[in-house]
């Protein structure tokens, strides 16, 4: 029994955590744990035998648990009956769970942080006497999974692989405590291989799944059984940077959909000017349109990428069409080069790019972008150098002070008309992220800026405290707390404090996947911060700790990037001081999570009524390693089986296609998003945009194999593999053994739809 109790308190520690997560502020851990114990209860008592008291101390937990949640006592007077008002208050706890967005505000859904609470209670007795009892191992597995799995799949939430990866431990050690016997022979050993083989073949299963690819399999948590076609909504309140409470309504709206390959931030416009207190925007008309159904942006000086791009995918285009938008902003990603309208319209165009309707677009409308969205590597904008702009560098202005730009030479102190507490929450900013270390390039101090607002310190929260002076001061000198408005805010006013041209970036993440793009719904609106780098112009950061950009436009957050960056060996060429960013770089893949403890079972006797192992058995802690390892084991080999059968295949054609599906997986490994139609030479430049190895020799190979005449391609055949191994070879030095390691265990990369060469 000794060994379940542990197994209970470590799966307890593990999804009280999760559950933690729902809210925001988090809620104490110790009202959590008071949960999971009362939970414990009465399926303690049954395991020692004592089955009518425990029934008795379940009707007793329960009454406190509800109290816990609702406040509710059976003897309050005044109220409805003890029954009746419990379900009224688990009624409102749900409908307010459909209609507001997570994490949610406790303070002001207590209903629903009630729900949650008796959810989480329930959960844990149901798992807690399934385990103690120990009769019940796959129902008790599939509770354990229940309580790990809605949290996950309600909130976003970093370190996937670590979480998914610990709750395959615990669930291996659920199986173990449940066994009557825990021998370790060839029988156990085949059950366990048994069990990881199924285990692989369910993530197969699994990861191939349309709802899974697609993220459709737990649409629940957009589902809204009172939503409809509404009225059309504006979200002004989340891009007015008037730093108040942010209040959502309470009817979740699909605001816009997307047509478009990759995932990106949808961008409504900037605010540029900084007037003392806040970010307002300040567009001056380049161009009126009337009646017109295509906008081209003139060419200007500010990016010579635009023109001849690194990479063909920095050119993309997308479709949008409004759905329930109140705003007479037209939408775009990156840096717009042209719009295209289904129908005509009157509108003017600003010289920030923007393009500012008459009137908000109705329902239906359709309109596509081109534009220039460049993912350039942290080394190449490292080494842009200062050479800005005339009309960019003229704009580094606080409050119509003109601040020097960076890497002049002018060494004039300024006096910035706004108040001093800005002034003095700005240079702790600058210093206390290591920006303002000797040899910083301007891409090393905006990295390093934005990695300091991903700190432990700061904290998401809709509804931040306020204090006196300066919001944007309170937040970065007291507070530490606050929502996008607040971040993007400060960080874009430290950047142009400091002489970095920077702004402030509106508009929306990049929503829910579709089938043919991305929904987007009035929760999505945000705000975040563009920093102006030569050659390349406007490129997005992401301060917000809860916000991550889309891998297609990430500058920073993308995962092998910001280890590239605290790497001593590699910080120095992207003009970086790892020894000041190492510490900061912890939080910037993501919102923090603390590192779930779980207990170690023990080899104590058994009580009366519970199934104990028996003499002569290994120890559990054996037990779970031994399955850990076969399905490890298991999984490498199906890996190795899946990539190299089509080795087998003869002729130049099919080491062509063999050898290409071995790439593409491995890259998949490393969290590289393949398209499906992807063609050797974009799956060479893939390789050395991301890792700077030289691919073209086996995309020459690849291509002259499968289209080249016979005797041609017979030797081009030949090359392929040799080349592969070559490719492999430079990748291995270009990627640590963690990342290696880890990229051999997922499954997704070998599903991807690359099937187009066979």
């Amino acid at each position: 029994m000794a060994e379940r109790i542990w197994v209970l308190v470590a799966v307890a520690l593990f999804s009280g955590w999760h559950w933690q997560q729902l809210e925001r502020p988090t809620p104490s851990p110790g009202e959590l744990a008071l949960l999971a114990a009362l939970a414990a209860v009465p399926a303690i008592i049954a395991g020692l035998g004592r089955r009518r008291l425990a029934i008795g101390a379940a009707v007793v937990v329960t009454m406190i648990a509800i109290w816990r949640a609702f406040a509710y006592l059976p003897w309050d007077r005044g109220h409805q009956l003890y029954p009746v008002r419990i379900v009224s208050g688990l009624h409102d706890g749900a409908k307010n769970w459909f209609e507001t967005s997570t994490p949610f505000d406790p303070s002001r859904f207590a209903t629903t942080s009630g729900l949650v609470d008796l959810c989480f209670f329930a959960l844990m007795a149901v798992f807690a006497w399934l385990l103690i009892d120990g009769r019940f191992a796959l129902a008790a597995l599939a509770c354990a999974f229940a309580l790990y799995a809605i949290p996950s799949t309600a909130v976003g939430m970093g370190s996937a692989g670590l979480r998914a990866a610990i709750f395959l431990l615990l669930a291996l050690a659920i199986l173990a405590v449940c066994q009557r016997r825990v021998p370790l022979g060839g029988g156990a050993l085949g059950q366990l291989s048994v069990l990881a083989v199924a285990t692989v073949v369910a993530g197969l299963v699994v990861g191939s799944a349309p709802g899974v690819a697609k993220g459709a399999l737990f649409d629940w948590r957009h589902w809204n059984p009172l939503a409809g076609n509404g009225p059309q909504v504006s979200v002004g309140y989340v891009w007015n940077q008037d730093y108040g409470p942010l209040h959502w309504p309470k009817q979740t709206t699909t605001v816009f959909q997307v047509q478009s390959a990759h995932p990106h931030y949808w961008k409504a416009g900037v605010l540029t000017v900084f007037d003392g207190t806040h970010w307002v925007s300040s567009p001056a008309t380049q161009a009126n349109y009337h009646a017109t159904d295509a906008i081209g942006i003139p060419t200007s000086e500010e990016s010579s990428k635009e023109l001849h791009p690194d990479s063909p995918s920095d050119i993309t285009q997308v479709g949008f069409t409004v759905e329930a938008l109140a705003d007479f902003r037209l939408l775009s990603t990156g840096q717009p080069l042209r719009y295209s309208l289904a129908s005509p319209i009157d509108a003017s165009l600003t010289t920030d790019g923007s393009v500012i309707a008459t009137g908000d677009l109705p329902r239906g409308a359709t309109y596509t972008v081109r534009a220039y969205s460049p993912n350039p590597k942290p080394k190449q904008l490292a080494e842009v150098g200062n050479a800005f702009p005339a009309s960019v560098a003229q704009a580094v202005v606080v409050n119509h002070a003109a601040i020097p730009v960076w890497g002049s030479t002018t060494k004039k102190r300024v006096l910035v008309p706004i108040d001093s507490r800005l002034v003095a929450a700005s240079n702790q900013a600058w210093h206390a992220s290591g920006a303002d270390e000797p040899g910083t390039s301007e891409y090393g101090a905006v990295v390093a800026l934005e990695s300091y607002f991903h700190g432990k310190q700061f904290h998401y929260d809709q509804t931040p405290p306020v204090g006196p002076g300066p919001v944007l001061a309170y937040f970065m000198l007291h507070s530490h707390r606050g929502y996008c408005q607040m971040y993007s805010g400060s960080m874009a006013l430290v950047l142009r404090l400091h002489g970095i041209p920077a702004r402030v970036a509106y508009g929306f993440t990049e929503g829910s996947q579709t089938q043919t793009g991305y929904k987007v719904t009035d929760r999505d609106a945000h705000a975040w911060v563009e920093a102006y780098f030569p050659r390349y112009g406007w490129i997005p950061f992401e301060p917000t700790p809860t916000r991550n950009l889309p891998e297609v436009q990430a500058s920073t957050t993308n995962a092998s990037w910001v280890r590239s960056i605290g790497d001593q060996k590699n910080a120095s060429q992207f003009g970086i001081q790892s020894h000041q960013l190492r510490r900061r770089l912890v939080g910037a893949a993501g919102p923090h999570v603390p590192n779930p403890r779980h207990g170690h079972g023990s080899s104590g006797g058994g009580a009366p009524g519970v199934v104990a192992a028996r003499p002569g058995g290994h120890s559990f802690f054996l037990w779970a390693i031994s399955a850990a390892a076969i399905l490890i084991a298991v999984l490498a080999a199906v890996k190795l089986v899946a990539v190299r059968w089509r080795y087998l295949r003869r002729g130049p054609r099919g080491q062509a296609s063999a050898a290409y599906h071995e790439l593409a997986t491995y890259i998949g490994d490393q969290g590289v998003r393949v398209n499906a139609n992807a063609t050797f030479e974009e799956l060479a430049g893939l390789v050395e945009h991301t890792w700077g190895v030289d691919a073209s020799p086996l995309a020459t190979a690849g291509s002259a194999a499968r289209y080249a005449p016979p005797q041609i391609a017979a030797r081009a055949g030949h090359e392929v593999r040799p080349a592969l191994r070559r490719i492999r070879r430079d990748l291995r030095k270009s990627i640590d053994l963690r990342d290696r390691a880890m990229g051999s265990l997922r499954l997704r990369s070998m599903l991807a739809q690359t099937t187009h060469l066979d």
